[in-house]
């Protein structure tokens, strides 16, 4: 994370560094990353088929990139049909 001249963090980055060097996406990034809604990471989450989330503290999760990564190349290529 990056100290703003304050010295507060800047929540912009939105990844934080795990203790193993894995990093740790927050919420939005991994919205980002995915181009998945926040309810549809939720609901696949319950279904299984999105990584688990990792507790980060008392009030916040992440999901480690590594596992995030590994979703977004399972997933299957597709693209909308285009009607001719």
């Amino acid at each position: 994370m990056f100290n703003n001249v304050s010295g507060q963090t800047n929540m912009a980055t939105k990844v934080k560094q795990g203790v193993s060097g894995t990093r740790i996406l927050r919420l939005p990034a991994v919205l980002e990353k995915t181009g998945d809604c926040r309810s549809g990471i939720y609901r696949k989450m319950a279904e299984g088929t999105f990584p688990r989330s990792v507790s980060i503290g008392a009030r916040a999760i992440g999901w480690l990139e590594s596992d995030v990564d590994a979703y977004i190349a399972q997933r299957p290529l597709t693209r909308p049909s285009i009607g001719l």
